[in-house]
């Protein structure tokens, strides 16, 4: 693929919103960093961060991981990140490899040691997270390109809840839910998933969080209750 191709390919990319789950990375991670903890040192950590993450919704999930002792603010101030690694970083906490963590903090290790790193395109993490990164927004491409909704009807009567189940690869559903907000503002739908769901509700605007779903049943009469 020529550099004009690729160039115009990351222009087009949809840039992914922050998540809670890059917040609870980012608060860790600048934990870390601040604490002068290196990579090798901070694995153990990260490998509990990540089952915390890893099986549970994203309520739960909170509750579960680690605490972080926070960074300084004036830490936090001072460090100056390439956007293009926050702009992975938003996108790689919600792959699925249990080591993406560790891969991301040092990765961060090495931008504040190795300041050149930012311009080697050929180095081996470098080229891991941009894999990574990759795979989590093709993963949100099909979300929004194949999600369809199935009307069901409301136990008052009133305007049916529009149901959707699927199946992604990675935890990409808090990142493509607001783009699904914005699309389908008036109407009152939610997005089931294996491991969360989703809820829109048009009357307070809100996205609501919640547990992990089973599969919808097309021959299963079902009825949908009022969102509030």
């Amino acid at each position: 693929m020529s550099r004009r191709r690729v160039a115009a390919s990351h222009r087009r990319a949809r840039p992914h919103p922050p998540t809670r789950a890059f917040d609870r990375f980012r608060a860790q991670a600048l934990a870390l960093l601040a604490a002068g903890i290196a990579p090798a040192d901070a694995a153990p950590r990260w490998a509990a961060f990540a089952a915390a993450e890893n099986p549970s919704p994203d309520l739960l999930a909170e509750a579960a991981a680690p605490p972080a002792h926070p960074a300084p603010a004036s830490f936090a101030a001072a460090l100056q990140l390439p956007r293009a690694f926050v702009a992975a970083a938003r996108r790689v906490v919600l792959h699925r490899d249990p080591a993406r963590f560790e891969l991301l903090y040092r990765v961060l290790w090495r931008l504040r040691h190795e300041p050149a790193l930012r311009h080697d395109v050929l180095d081996a993490d470098v080229q891991r997270l941009a894999r990574l990164a990759k795979a989590v927004q093709r993963d949100a491409y099909k979300m929004r390109a194949f999600v369809r909704f199935r009307p069901l009807a409301a136990d008052d009567g009133g305007e049916p809840m529009h149901v959707a189940w699927f199946e992604p690869e990675h935890d990409v559903l808090p990142a493509v839910a607001p783009w699904f907000a914005r699309r389908f503002a008036g109407m009152r739908w939610a997005i089931l998933t294996p491991h969360r769901s989703v809820r829109w509700c048009p009357d307070t605007r809100q996205l609501t969080d919640g547990p992990p779903r089973s599969a919808p049943t097309p021959r299963r009469p079902t009825r949908a209750r009022h969102c509030g």
